[in-house]
């Protein structure tokens, strides 16, 4: 294979595998020769440098043993003397020691240690000899063996110079291991010389391979970028091969024919839009669209196909090359022909490989042409198709036509609903005019019932004032009714008191049970009249508030208490439930004794069997009152009514319980001037 058509990659990796095999030669050679200079260095550690050491620590030793021993044999003092044979075992024991690192690190003749050793052996019994001689007093001969000339002295001597011998072997064992250190050294610089030489040549070459096969096709693409992008129409590139540059290259040849057949593309869309733009009528946009499409893509037949609500169809509106054969309508529903696809999907359809049998020809002077491939483009209006444009051609659509009708298509659709917006607009404005002049003249009949209405309201504001005066008045009536029927009732209900004291047992039974009727129906005559004027005062807003810090559970107790009697006469049980001091509170106190009194009473009026039961809680900052009765009951649909004023829950003739129907009436017109409510639940007796 030739170099030019090898791939970049497999250039650059062989270039790489080779730089790698001449760089792990080279590593290797390395490793090798510091192995063997750390060989030859560890060597020249563990023997000479070791057994040097070992011979300066073993002659010291035996050094010091001799002073030891000469300071031994002149001492006088037992203790001192003891302390010197302390330290001369102790030279003794690392001399051995010394001895065991040289029998284990030297590299002499074996007999040079021996040697030492023996001697140093046969020293000890000497030693002791002249330690014994000391011991036993005689201090001169003791003495005499420590000189130079003394037998213990001689042989530390010997013993030196078999040590001398072993030092002076390691020394030249160290000059030894220098040399061929310092040999090694001299070959290794000369191998990695010479592996160094060979790879920076191998690397020069196989560089200057590469570049060549990399830098002339960057060249070329080079110079082909520079003159697309000063707009060269023809700038490609003539770099041929089978490698990466050689793909790059035929990929930038069609880049540029892409980019010319888009800029291609976009001048006809912007054609194509232009000329959508310069009509707003339906049928000249119709025809200049049609002119642009058959132009721009090469077609010879060309219609438009707009929806019918009516019909649910789609009709012929215009064409151009089109018989008056094939400018039938089609179904909506159905999906039929040509259209169907494009109508289910909502996207342009291209119909290729139309059969020769095919009903769809272009006449010309020449002769008859049969259409080979159809494009549909579908107009929509969100996810309705509201127009079909079908344009054909005798010859095959290239894919740069497709891609013109497939950008265009969203186009077309919003410009096309626009101009049929604007077709409706102009419709309604039509009918608009005509609903307008209708418009007007009912205006005119209205104004003239607004009027007549003004008249009316004028009328019924006068009615209204006239009502409130007639209400104010009532008002007024009342209060002073109230309170000139007030005077005569007190003086009556006095009067029959006294003469119901006085006369008790003095008259008839009979007549004196008349006293008791005229008392009880003053007393009701009286709280009537009562009631009657606490509404009036409410309704004309003269009923002052008057703000008090009380008991709930003792003004709950005093009510209670004032209406027992009216209970026990009835044979019902009234319960107050409210115990404990958490129903204290701010508010008027009459007028809510007066709400207490007109509901238990009202309750207890109305109950003939069971008990009446007054109750409390408190929640958050209010006061929830209670009052349950096992009494009648009230029927659903009058319940709503029960808090009118002069409502009665039995209003017929014969009715069984009294009362003006006042009561509940005030109580909850009181609730609400304290900023509180009343409501009932109940369910009546059958």
């Amino acid at each position: 294979m030739k170099l030019k058509n090898m791939n970049i990659t497999k250039q650059l990796s062989i270039a790489l595998s080779i730089i790698i095999f001449l760089v792990t030669l080279l590593g290797a050679a390395s490793l090798y020769d510091a192995g063997k200079l750390w060989q030859s260095t560890k060597s020249l550690y563990e023997h000479p440098f070791a057994v040097r050491d070992a011979t300066e620590a073993l002659n010291n030793d035996v050094l010091n043993i001799r002073i030891e021993m000469k300071e031994l044999v002149l001492e006088n003092d037992q203790l001192k003397t003891q302390d010197r044979q302390k330290a001369i075992d102790t030279y003794e024991a690392d001399a051995y020691s010394q001895f065991n690192t040289l029998k284990s690190l030297y590299l002499g003749p074996k007999s040079d240690i021996e040697n030492a050793y023996n001697s140093f052996v046969q020293w000890k019994p000497i030693r002791d000899e002249t330690i014994r001689l000391f011991q036993a007093g005689k201090i001169k001969d003791a003495v005499a063996d420590t000189t130079f000339d003394g037998l213990e002295a001689k042989q530390a001597i010997k013993i030196t110079g078999e040590i001398s011998v072993i030092g002076t072997f390691a020394e030249g064992k160290a000059v030894q291991f220098y040399n061929s250190a310092l040999s090694e050294k001299n070959q290794a610089i000369i191998r990695v010389s010479a592996g160094f030489a060979v790879a920076i040549l191998v690397i020069i070459l196989t560089s200057v391979l590469l570049r060549r096969g990399i830098s002339a096709p960057l060249k070329e693409l080079t110079a082909a970028t520079k003159a697309f992008q000063r707009g060269e129409p023809d700038a490609k590139s003539s770099y041929e091969s089978k490698n990466e540059f050689g793909v790059l290259s035929g990929n930038f040849n069609a880049m540029v024919d892409t980019v010319q057949s888009t800029i291609s593309e976009n001048e006809s869309i912007a054609e194509i839009s232009e000329v959508m733009v310069m009509k707003n009528e339906l049928r000249p946009f119709c025809e200049e669209l049609l002119k642009a499409l058959l132009l721009y893509t090469d077609s010879q037949l060309g219609a438009i196909y707009l929806k019918n609500e009516v019909t649910k169809s789609f009709d012929y509106f215009e064409s151009i090359g089109l018989s008056t054969v094939n400018r039938a309508s089609f179904s909506l529903a159905d999906r039929e022909g040509e259209f169907g696809t494009a109508l289910a999907s909502g996207e342009v359809q291209h119909l290729k490989d139309i059969p020769p049998d095919a009903n769809l020809t272009l006449s010309a002077v020449s002769g008859e042409y049969k259409v080979r491939e159809i494009l549909t483009i579908p107009a929509m209006k969100g996810n309705e198709v509201v127009a079909v444009l079908s344009i054909a051609s005798i010859k095959n659509y290239s894919e740069s036509h497709v891609r013109i009708v497939d950008r265009i298509a969203g186009e077309i659709s919003a410009r096309l609903n626009s101009v049929l917006a604007s077709q409706k607009i102009i419709e309604y404005s039509e009918k608009l005019k005509n609903t307008n002049t209708e418009l007007e003249q009912k205006t005119t009949e209205l104004s003239m019932q607004a009027d007549e209405l003004t008249e009316q309201n004028i009328e019924l504001e006068m009615q209204k004032k006239q009502l409130d005066e007639a209400s104010k008045l009532k008002s007024t009536f009342l209060s002073n009714m109230s309170h000139e029927l007030r005077t005569p009732l007190n003086s009556v209900i006095a009067l029959t008191s006294v003469l119901n004291r006085r006369l008790r047992g003095k008259i008839p039974d009979e007549e004196y049970s008349y006293l008791d009727v005229i008392e009880r129906n003053g007393t009701n005559l009286l709280a009537l009249v009562n009631d009657i004027l606490n509404l009036s005062r409410i309704e004309a807003g003269k009923d002052e508030i008057t703000l008090n810090h009380f008991d709930m559970e003792k003004l709950a107790g005093e009510v209670t208490e004032m209406l027992e009697p009216q209970a026990q006469k009835k044979g019902i049980a009234l319960i107050n439930r409210l115990t404990g001091d958490e129903f204290a509170m701010v508010s008027d106190r009459e007028k809510c004794r007066h709400i207490l009194q007109n509901i238990i009473s009202n309750a207890v009026k109305f109950t003939d069997e069971g008990q009446v039961e007054i109750s409390a809680v408190t929640q958050e900052d209010e006061i929830l009152l209670s009052v349950r009765d096992t009494g009648i009951g009230i029927a659903p649909d009058q319940l709503a009514y029960i808090f009118d004023e002069f409502r009665q829950v039995d209003e017929t003739p014969s009715r069984r319980y009294g009362g003006t129907g006042l009561g509940l009436a005030i109580a909850e017109k009181y609730a609400k001037q304290l900023g509180g409510y009343v409501s009932s639940k109940s369910r009546q007796k059958v």
